[in-house]
């Protein structure tokens, strides 16, 4: 990987011609005129999609966050020269647009806040925008502010190619009355043109366009050199084998790459790549693609880059688990997972693809209780209440037992570090459990003291994520 960091850098430094320009504009007939574009994307069914894709020409339509969303009737709308169906994004709209071929432009109508609670404030969202192709970012277009409840355009061009645009919304409120979005935003039809192959195009997409590339049908995520060749990795003399005299021209080539180009322009597989690559800005939010070429569109993630040697992924969950009778029936104490697995922000497909990069992960889980024991049951000096735990893929703890140790699942830690849910009585309580685990998130609890109506417990999920590095 870090091979065809330093070839595609000397490459676009020596043929700077290729650099990326990008340009705007809001003129909609002026991008007919420029671009002469086909209509690529019109949604012409009204239908409803979350968590799986909308598929329409090739152009896979998805959104980060998961939330609901609908393809509806525009005259609902009630916006000026708004025609046919048009997507709503319920939520914050953090949408990925990814084409099934390369472009050198796209366009597309946008509307900017509905608001769907009354004690919700007018506001003004701007936007930006991500372009890719495959890995690699193309550029960045900051701060779009299209007028509120109003049809608005924006149309892309670029002189090399792309495959990906990621919208992502800035300022989204919240209703302080429902917790839900304030907002509603919809996205009309979308333009792209035919490819013109001009001294950019990269046909084999390597990134060595063409008329630089010596090797034009080199196979999709090969290493490769500024040529456009497939090379061994590590071969820095290009002779097929690997040496001391490589190993010291890497390290030459290292220290003398532009590492905030790097930094800019790559997509890390997490926090812990982005912090070993010497590109971490501290803690805050950073866009991963964990799985690489072919897979998940990327993703925004939250890194802690200070605690514990930096390097975490956040998990965070949408909601709490309110502290209430769980079960509302008259069966009495039996052991049981919740009826609903915890919501978690990012999508579970995108969480094991964070796994699957990662070799470590922690969790507190703090349990609210009133009458509910989750561990050690002091007056009857047992442990036939202990709570159990499942996890993303499905793993299961031991439950009612004081040892948790699995001899199946030897690097499944989990210990409980403070029990005052022992006490049994009406007073609110907690119990905290301290789990070690790449398998975390916790998706499920079990408990088995649940039978009786005063039997009450809960979590504040949300202010206990889980973290993989």
């Amino acid at each position: 990987m870090r091979t065809f960091i330093i070839s595609l850098f000397i490459y676009l430094f020596f043929n700077s011609i290729c650099f990326a320009e990008i340009t705007v504009t809001h003129d909609f007939q002026q991008f007919l005129s420029d671009t002469n574009p086909i209509t690529k994307v019109s949604f012409p069914l009204i239908t409803e999609f979350s968590s799986d894709p909308y598929l329409e020409n090739g152009v896979s339509i998805s959104q980060v966050n998961g939330f609901h969303n609908q393809i509806i009737d525009s005259s609902q709308l009630d916006i000026s020269d708004l025609t046919g169906n048009v997507l709503k994004v319920d939520g914050p709209e953090h949408i990925n647009i990814k084409l099934n071929a390369p472009v050198f432009s796209i366009g597309f109508f946008i509307v900017d806040g509905y608001w769907t609670y009354p004690s919700c404030p007018e506001s003004d969202s701007k936007f930006s925008i991500l372009i890719r192709n495959h890995k690699t970012i193309v550029g960045t277009i900051d701060e779009i502010d299209p007028p509120v409840k109003s049809l608005f355009f924006i149309g892309i061009t670029t002189n090399t190619i792309f495959d990906t645009i990621e919208i992502r919304e800035i300022g989204a409120l919240i209703d302080e009355n429902s917790g839900e979005h304030c907002e509603n935003d919809f996205i009309g039809k979308i333009y792209t043109s035919e490819i013109d192959k001009t001294t950019c195009f990269d046909s084999d997409n390597d990134g060595v366009v063409n008329q630089w590339d010596e090797c034009p049908e080199t196979p999709l995520g090969s290493i490769i050199t500024s040529s456009g060749c497939p090379v061994l990795l590590g071969d820095m003399n290009q002779n097929g084998k690997l040496g001391v005299e490589d190993s010291i021209k890497i390290l030459k080539t290292l220290s003398n790459t532009n590492d905030n180009y790097t930094c800019n322009n790559i997509l890390f597989t997490s926090c812990k790549d982005i912090l070993e690559s010497n590109c971490s800005k501290g803690n805050g939010n950073y866009m991963v693609d964990p799985d690489g070429l072919g897979g998940l569109l990327s993703f925004e993630v939250f890194c802690d880059m200070t605690t514990d040697g930096g390097g975490w992924t956040k998990i965070e969950y949408k909601t709490d688990l309110e502290l209430k009778n769980q079960f509302n029936d008259s069966v009495g104490d039996k052991s049981r997972y919740l009826p609903n697995n915890f919501e978690t922000v990012l999508s579970f497909d995108e969480i094991k693809a964070i796994q699957n990069v990662s070799s470590e992960g922690k969790q507190l889980y703090v349990g609210e209780c009133k009458n509910v024991i989750h561990y050690y049951y002091e007056d009857g000096k047992d442990y036939r209440h202990a709570f159990g735990y499942k996890f993303l893929d499905n793993t299961e703890s031991f439950s009612q037992r004081q040892d948790y140790t699995d001899p199946s699942n030897p690097n499944l830690i989990i210990k409980v570090i403070e029990d005052g849910c022992k006490k049994n009585d009406d007073l609110l309580r907690s119990t905290s459990v301290m789990i070690k685990s790449v398998k975390v998130p916790l998706i499920n609890v079990k408990s088995s003291d649940n039978g009786d109506s005063t039997d009450e417990f809960g979590s504040q999920l949300t202010k206990n994520p889980a973290w993989l590095r």
